[in-house]
């Protein structure tokens, strides 16, 4: 058999180990297939997208990698995604991609949606929503997680480091790694098959013993697989749960903080609002209150100044008619003693005569005088209400005043505490960095270690059970073989038997050749690669559960080899994995600053005022522990003394001055020191000096000049009327003692009486009037209180208002209608006079749109009075002849009151009475409309057409109900 019988044993051999591994490869693609489908399943299962909630949820590795861009590199960032995640599915640093999109440590699970990051090779490039680069960086291999892994999965022969590379497919590298374990195998298998056919006879048996060996070992390192397996399954499982808890912090912390900090700053905010407004209010309350205070102020001074003058009027009066009756009483004698001596006497009845002309023109200034002291009473009492009324009123109005600037004074300190309030408020933040998301994203770093570690060792384990299948294989065509060839030994044996007498030298030849072929096939030494992971904690103990710790150190494998009987070698890979269990340390911090904030480090000249709350900060240290910080802020104050000086000023009798004004300093005292400890600490020592003041008196003198026009002085004021009165000129002088004489002139100028009415009206030319035309008609702007009392007397367009009353009332009396009544309401008419001059030169029942900017449009009343609601408008022009008034302005009045009645009533009455309010409109606001006030005004001025002959009238009337100012 020899050579031939060699071969064929060879051939055998092959044939049944390509088979084996034929079948070998063929059930480790199904079973490797059958795992991808099951792990596919589970991520399928657990993969946060198919988790239909409303809150935050956190897109799994797995779910990034598969949105990536393929081709194109690029990922967008999603609502749900996390730098921690997005940095495992592109195997780049999550610290790398915060730092590139500008976001700090301890936010890697807080994302700009949006963002996009696209890679080039080792290049990557960050750019917002609309394009824009934000950031670009050419990435090391110390941004990578995996080193032998390239960035965002990119082909090998994309650029990684500027290295160019060939892409080679798993399926492939694991095709070739498999064909370079077979051909060694083969190598090896023939080479020593060789190489020890003379040298290192093996049996059937010892064969046998090896493979089962083999197969122990073998189902040993399934078992330790399948336990790894597990643990990875474990693992993945409590990697999912802890990524659901991190979902519910960020959704808890981040609805819980959210809510609670939105609920007080939009508390703060109104608060804020609420007391801007009141202060604003208050603010506006108060410039009113002081131009009402000026008005008033200005008021009481007119008053004072008409009362003086009245009173000057009754006193230069009396004076005169004192003279006046002397000078008749001395007449009256003179007549007296004349008529006795008169008799027939010509010449003494010639003088008799003379006296009594003289006597009647000197009763004639007596009874003059007269009037003149009772309208200069009448003025006197008149201007003494006036005053008594002005000074109530300015007295209201600063005791207003300052009730308003207190109630500014504390709406300020609202306003302030509001503001600071929504200051001190914290901003939203996100709860990435809360204690509760980094103690997850540890545990997260540890499964995401120990499932890489466990993934090596399967690898390892797999690796180890393929190199057994081969070895086990390569034994089982080695007894396969044997027996074959003993068969065909044990065949020819038998056919030799029945064929010759040689039989049995034959047969014992065959076995002889048999047992020959048996002893001297080799044993064919295997080494097997195993890779241990063993689990310690610092202190050196092992442990099984690694939750509550953090990875610290990994050494490299130690490998040791142990050589069987059989000369196969076990090579062993054991790796130590070293855990330290996460600890928390409290530390209490004493911060001690001055008022301005600066650290103090010798409390020496200092003296505490305020120590704030601890403030709690948690830092996490390399290892996993976390020291948590609880700092407090001591304020102190840098003791200092103070020297101050003090005057006190104080009057003869001993009474503290605040104002020396009209004093005379007498004394002054030696200054007398005090030393007074402050709350603070702080010294306070005062030198007070006493200074005595004499109280001046002062003597006031008033003097009244009065003059004409022209400045002549004038001794006798009938028929003059007052244009002008200048300020008091004062003038002092001061007497050795101290005291004073001050006196006061004032000078007042008169100008011949005419009618003030007549003489104000305006020509239509007037620069004035051109201006207040521009306004209502250009400008479009309403006319202003302040200037409508310029331009309308309200005292006359009370005197056409009582003329045109009794006609209205008249007409209501024929007809049965309610009364209507000129309204008590005195500020009613400046309104109403507002639209007189508006009608002027605008006819039409809308008021010009615009405001004027400088000026008040409805006049403040007190509360408690009465209010005219202005519920109807009737506008109209009249024309009055000049010829007609002659100059008096109450005949004007009746002219102006009469033309009105026969506008509005007489021409409107047939169609008012028959209610047609189209014709009859004026007619029924003012005689049917049932109102109990009626307010009206009139603006007048020479006509433009005819300036010498007529007067152009305009008028508004408005009736309505008053109300009580409230």
């Amino acid at each position: 058999m020899g050579k031939f019988g060699m071969n064929r044993l060879r051939d055998n051999v092959e044939q049944k180990y390509r088979a084996k591994r034929y079948k070998l490869w063929k059930n480790g693609i199904f079973k490797g297939l059958l795992l991808s489908i099951l792990l596919l399943g589970c991520a399928i299962l657990f993969s946060p997208e198919n988790v239909q909630s409303a809150v935050w949820q956190a897109n799994s590795v797995e779910t990034i990698k598969a949105k990536m861009q393929v081709g194109k590199n690029s990922y967008t960032f999603e609502a749900g995604d996390t730098f921690y995640n997005i940095g495992l599915a592109v195997n780049v640093k999550w610290q790398t991609l915060m730092a590139l999109n500008g976001f700090e440590e301890g936010s890697q699970y807080t994302v700009p949606v949006g963002t996009t990051i696209k890679f080039d090779g080792s290049k990557i490039t960050v750019t917002d929503q609309n394009g824009n680069a934000i950031n670009e960086k050419e990435l090391t291999e110390a941004d990578k997680i995996d080193p032998s892994k390239p960035f965002a999965n990119q082909s090998s022969n994309s650029s990684q480091n500027g290295e160019k590379t060939t892409s080679v497919t798993p399926a492939e590298t694991q095709k070739t790694q498999t064909n370079q374990v077979e051909k060694s195998s083969m190598v090896t298998v023939k080479g020593e098959v060789e190489a020890n056919q003379a040298e290192t006879p093996i049996d059937k048996a010892q064969a046998e013993k090896e493979k089962q060996a083999a197969e122990a070992e073998r189902e040993q390192a399934e078992s330790e697989k399948q336990t790894a397996e597990k643990e990875r399954q474990e693992t993945e499982r409590l990697k999912q749960e802890a990524e659901q808890k991190l979902t519910e912090a960020l959704n808890k912390e981040n609805t819980e903080s959210y809510a609670e900090l939105q609920a007080k700053q939009t508390a703060a905010t109104t608060k804020v609002t609420e007391a801007q407004a009141n202060y604003d209010g208050l603010t506006a309350q108060l410039a009113v209150v002081e131009q009402n205070v000026a008005v008033a102020a200005t008021a009481q001074q007119s008053a004072q100044t008409a009362l003086t003058t009245a009173q000057t009027a009754i006193n230069s009066a009396t004076a005169n008619q004192t003279t006046a009756q002397q000078r008749v009483n001395d007449v009256s004698a003179q007549i007296s003693t004349l008529q006795s001596q008169a008799g027939s006497d010509a010449a003494i009845q010639a003088q008799l005569e003379q006296l009594n002309q003289q006597l009647a023109a000197t009763q004639g200034e007596l009874n003059a005088y007269g009037a003149q002291v009772a309208a200069a009473q009448q003025s006197v009492n008149t201007a003494q209400a006036a005053y008594s009324t002005a000074e109530a009123t300015l007295n209201s109005g600063v005791a207003e005043k300052a009730s308003i600037e207190r109630a500014i004074g504390q709406a300020q300190l609202t306003l302030t505490a509001a503001q600071q309030e929504l200051a001190n408020l914290p901003q939203p933040s996100t709860a990435a960095t809360s204690d509760e998301a980094k103690k997850i994203q540890a545990e997260l770093s540890q499964y995401n270690d120990r499932i890489t570690a466990l993934e090596k060792q399967i690898s390892s384990l797999a690796n180890k059970i393929q190199a057994l299948d081969n070895r086990i294989a390569e034994l089982d065509q080695l007894i396969q073989g044997v027996t074959n060839e003993a068969k065909i030994v044990e065949t020819e044996g038998k056919q030799a038997e029945d064929s010759a007498a040689d039989t049995n030298q034959h047969v014992d030849k065959a076995n002889d050749t048999a047992t020959e072929v048996e002893n001297k096939l080799p044993h064919i030494p295997a080494n097997v690669d195993m890779h241990v992971t063993i689990l310690m904690d610092d202190e050196g103990n092992t442990i099984t559960d690694t939750t509550g710790y953090v990875k610290v150190s990994e050494s490299a494998p130690e490998k040791t080899v142990e050589t069987l009987p059989n000369g196969d070698t076990i090579t062993t890979y054991t790796t130590t994995v070293t855990y330290h269990k996460i600890a928390n340390k409290d530390k209490e911090v004493i911060n001690n600053v001055d008022e301005a904030g600066n650290v103090l480090t010798n409390l020496d000249g200092y003296f505490k005022i305020n120590e704030s709350v601890a403030e709690k900060m948690v830092e996490t240290l390399p290892n996993g522990d976390t020291i948590t910080t609880y700092t407090t802020t001591v304020t102190y104050h840098k003791i200092v003394n103070k020297d101050e000086k003090v005057i006190n000023n104080i009057d003869e009798a001993g009474n503290v001055l605040t104002n020396l004004d009209g004093y005379f300093k007498i004394a002054e005292s030696v200054p007398e020191k005090t030393i007074e400890t402050l709350a603070n600490g702080d010294t306070l020592t005062t030198y007070t000096t006493t200074v005595t003041y004499h109280k001046i008196v002062n003597k006031d003198e008033e003097v009244i000049k009065n003059v004409d026009q022209s400045g002549k002085e004038l001794t006798d004021l009938t028929g003059y009327e007052k244009v002008s009165e200048s300020q008091p000129v004062k003038t002092v002088e001061r007497l050795s003692n101290g005291d004073t004489i001050t006196t006061y002139t004032t000078t007042v100028t008169y100008k011949k009486i005419v009618d003030p009415i007549i003489e104000a009206i305006k020509s239509a030319d007037d620069a004035e009037l051109k201006t207040i035309k521009e306004q209502i008609v250009t400008d479009n702007t309403r006319v202003t209180v302040e200037q409508a009392d310029k331009l309308v007397n309200v005292e006359f367009s009370k005197e056409v208002a009582k003329h045109f009353e009794r006609l209205v009332q008249e007409e209501q009396t024929k007809y049965k209608e309610k009364l209507v009544s000129s309204t008590k309401d005195e500020a009613a008419y400046r309104e109403i006079a507002e639209r007189a001059v508006e009608v002027m030169y605008k006819f039409s029942h809308t008021r010009p749109s615009n405001l004027a900017s400088d000026g008040t449009y409805v006049v403040e009343r007190e509360v408690g009075s009465q209010k005219m609601g202005f519920f109807s408008e009737n506008n109209t022009y009249v024309y009055i002849e000049k010829s007609a008034v002659n100059g008096n302005s109450a005949l004007l009045a009746q002219l102006i009151a009469q033309q009105m009645f026969n506008q509005y009533i007489e021409n409107e009455r047939e169609a008012g009475r028959a209610n047609d309010y189209t014709k009859g409109g004026h007619y029924m606001n003012i005689i049917m409309s049932g109102h109990t006030d009626m307010a009206l005004a009139v603006f007048i001025m020479d006509d433009e057409d005819y300036p010498d002959r007529y007067y152009k009238v305009a008028n508004t009337v408005s009736t309505g109900y008053v109300s009580i100012v409230k």
